[in-house]
């Protein structure tokens, strides 16, 4: 039987409780513990994003292994790691130790998955296809399974740091920020790669780039198990069986709102991502592979430098306008710019260099940038307020069952959006190249490349289209949420007095 966080259960004494916070009486974060949440958060979204986007140049171009064989050593390890996430939720909710619920496995998890981060890249060269494709399985299902023990705890420590409507999304914010850092270098891996200083070629040069990054990673991962507090009502509620948890998370009608909107525009850009250095290189670069991934690179640059300034006013925006309106905008504007890649990914357009002091050769600037400055705003908009409403779901929840269980709300969270939907993604990303005429080592005829570029183009916008629709469906507002909060306080007040 539910009950409520107030009641004692069996947890730990409090002599043995860390240094933590109710975030029921904490409305504003300090910026350095925002900061430090949000740069464990911006690892995660580099690691994944990283194999999404390398997998296919590296062991497809790269080491001959067929697209379609990328696609399912990326998959089969996330669905079988998906049953993991709610255990590991359920794992994290019911903890007791003195660092506390969540810490632990984010200090632990955070250096195992990155030195598998790491691993990833690392096949012998002189192996088979068949015994290739066995190591990169084997490698990610590990790093796979290290990230779950690592990114549950995390997620639901964001959840829980703040219970203020709109301080929230500023916390959100903070993490899209630090991603978008990342996103500023994370393009230029392909290309870093191919440097001499690291052997001349991407199969060889990727294990140095994400060596380093890997590296700095870690540190950022422990950051949050250092720096972050947990929250203290939560050591007082009884502990919850994995079915019960199960049931309240999918029972609750918003959180599923978000989850099918958030996967629909998970899987409309993850499903398309591999294929635009296939375009650019291709199409855009005319077949200069060289060229290719520095257009690739320079615009996912000026991308982040864009996902820097849209941090700042999609949040600014946010609290004036509300969640959702900023939200529908945002998938608006994503739908629109899918659309426009047919367009200005041009080879006939003209172009011209920029020389920075911290580049190696001049940044390429092209008409295509237009595409990122239309699209980075919707898409920040999805991971900025995505979170941010989940975390107000955790108080819609808190109404019904009497708990806090953030560590579920974020797993079931990792294990639809992420583990199913990027695992299905994937694989029909490599199926997405196959049934493009594209063969590895082999020039691509003018019909494959028109190929790519419609289903670049056309895909994901009748999938952003669903999103929006979705999105309209969603009840909780800002005065919605005031009311919960309210009603929250006072039932509280009344058990206090008993």
């Amino acid at each position: 039987m539910p009950v409520s966080e107030d009641t004692p259960g069996s947890g730990a004494s409090a002599a043995a409780q860390p240094p933590v916070i109710d975030s029921d009486v904490r409305g504003k974060v300090p910026p350095y513990e925002k900061a430090a949440w949000a740069a464990g958060g911006a690892s995660d979204a580099v690691m994944t994003t990283t194999i999404g986007m390398f997998a296919l140049p590296v062991y497809n171009m790269g080491l001959g292994l067929p697209a379609p064989l990328v696609g399912w050593a990326i998959a089969i390890p996330r669905l079988l790691d998906a049953i993991l996430d709610p255990i590991m939720g359920n794992i994290s909710d019911n903890t007791r130790t003195r660092w506390g619920r969540r810490r632990p496995y984010i200090f632990i998890g955070g250096i195992l998955v990155t030195i598998l981060y790491w691993l990833t890249w690392c096949p012998p060269k002189a192996w088979s296809p068949t015994w290739i494709f066995v190591y990169f399985i084997l490698i990610s299902s590990l790093f796979f399974l290290a990230y779950t023990v690592y990114l549950i705890p995390h997620a639901a420590l964001g959840f829980e740091l703040s219970g203020d409507y709109n301080e929230r999304t500023r916390v959100m914010a903070y993490r899209s920020f630090f991603g978008s850092i990342g996103g500023l270098f994370l393009p230029y891996f392909l290309l870093w790669s191919k440097s001499p200083l690291f052997g001349g070629n991407t199969v060889d040069g990727i294990r140095w780039v994400t060596a380093i990054a890997g590296g700095v990673m870690m540190l950022a991962i422990l950051s949050t198990a250092i720096f972050c507090k947990e929250r203290v009502s939560a050591w007082k509620q009884d502990k919850i069986g994995l079915w019960p948890a199960l049931k309240y998370t999918m029972t609750n009608g918003p959180y599923v709102i978000i989850i099918g909107t958030v996967m629909l525009v998970i899987v409309a850009c993850f499903l398309v991502n591999p294929l635009e250095i296939y375009v650019l290189t291709y199409y855009t670069a005319r077949g200069d592979d060289k060229l290719g991934a520095q257009l690739f690179g320079d615009c996912n640059f000026i991308y982040g430098i864009i996902g820097l300034i849209m941090t700042v006013v999609l949040t600014v925006v946010a609290t004036r306008i509300g969640k959702k309106t900023t939200l529908l905008l945002g998938e608006l504007l994503a739908l629109v710019s899918f659309l426009l890649t047919l367009y200005f990914y041009n080879p006939n357009l003209p172009y011209y260099s920029l020389k920075l002091p911290f580049l190696e050769t001049p940044l390429i600037l092209h008409p295509l940038l237009f595409v990122k400055l239309i699209l980075n705003p919707g898409l920040t908009s999805v991971w900025i307020l995505g979170f941010s409403m989940i975390a107000d779901v955790c108080d819609v929840d808190e109404m019904k069952s009497g708990l806090r269980r953030e560590g579920m709300f974020g797993a079931m969270y990792n294990t639809i959006v992420i583990k199913v939907g990027i695992s299905l993604v994937t694989v029909l990303s490599g199926y997405a190249i196959a049934w493009s005429g594209y063969m590895p080592k082999v020039e691509p005829t003018p019909d494959v490349v028109t190929n790519l570029r419609y289903m670049y183009a056309f895909v994901p916008a009748v999938l952003l289209g669903l999103a929006f629709i979705l999105t309209l469906t969603y009840p909780l507002t800002e005065r919605k949420m005031c009311e919960v909060r309210r009603l929250l306080a006072e039932r509280k007040l009344a058990r206090a007095a008993i």
